[in-house]
C-alpha cells in the first residue's frame, strides 16, 4: 500500500488445512496528522436497565470510535478506546487522556461514536445505545450531556 485510501484485502488460510479458508483480513491505508495535543475526559452515565432482578446484572462499558479520514459512514468506524466494566446502571469510568490524531485525527469536525454496552460473558454484548457526535459538539454542548438511542431509535439514558 502506497496511498491513502488503498485498500488490501487478503484471505486467511489455516496452516494444517491447506486450501480451507478461515476468513480474510482487511486493511485500508489513512492518513495521520500529527501533533503533541490530547484528549482528556471523564464519562458518566445513566441507563435503563434491560435486567430483571434474577436474570443477570448490568456491566456497562463504552466504547469509542472513530470514523476514518474522508469517509464519514458509520459503518466505517475504528475503535479508539473502550473503558471497564462497571456494575451499576449509574456508572463514574476513570479519566482518561487519549492523543488528538488517535481519538479524531486532528479533525474536530470527524464523526465519533460513543457507544455502551453491557458484558456479557458469553461475547454477545447487548448495546444499550450509541451518539454519534464530533469532538467540536462535545466542546460547545452547555451541559455536556448526549442522550443515546437503542437500535430502534428510542431514547436510552445520557452520558
Amino acid at each position: 500500500m502506497v496511498s491513502q485510501g488503498m485498500t488490501v484485502e487478503k484471505e486467511l488460510f489455516i496452516p494444517s488445512k491447506p486450501g480451507e479458508v478461515r476468513g480474510q483480513i482487511k486493511i485500508w491505508a489513512d492518513t495521520v496528522n500529527k501533533t503533541s495535543d490530547s484528549v482528556k475526559f471523564q464519562i458518566n452515565g445513566c441507563f435503563r436497565s434491560s435486567r430483571w432482578l434474577c436474570f443477570g446484572s448490568d456491566n456497562p462499558y463504552l466504547q469509542i470510535e472513530r470514523a476514518r479520514q474522508k469517509r464519514s459512514a458509520e459503518d466505517d468506524m475504528v475503535k479508539v478506546y473502550r473503558s471497564d466494566n462497571k456494575h451499576d446502571c449509574n456508572p463514574w469510568w476513570d479519566a482518561e487522556q487519549i492523543t488528538m490524531p488517535e481519538f479524531c485525527n486532528c479533525n474536530k469536525y470527524l464523526p465519533i461514536k460513543l457507544s455502551v454496552f453491557s458484558y456479557v460473558n458469553s461475547g454477545e454484548h447487548p448495546c444499550y445505545g450509541s451518539v454519534i457526535t464530533t469532538t467540536r459538539d462535545i466542546e460547545m454542548l452547555p451541559d455536556k450531556r448526549l442522550t443515546i438511542k437503542n437500535a430502534k431509535g428510542e431514547e436510552n439514558g445520557y452520558i
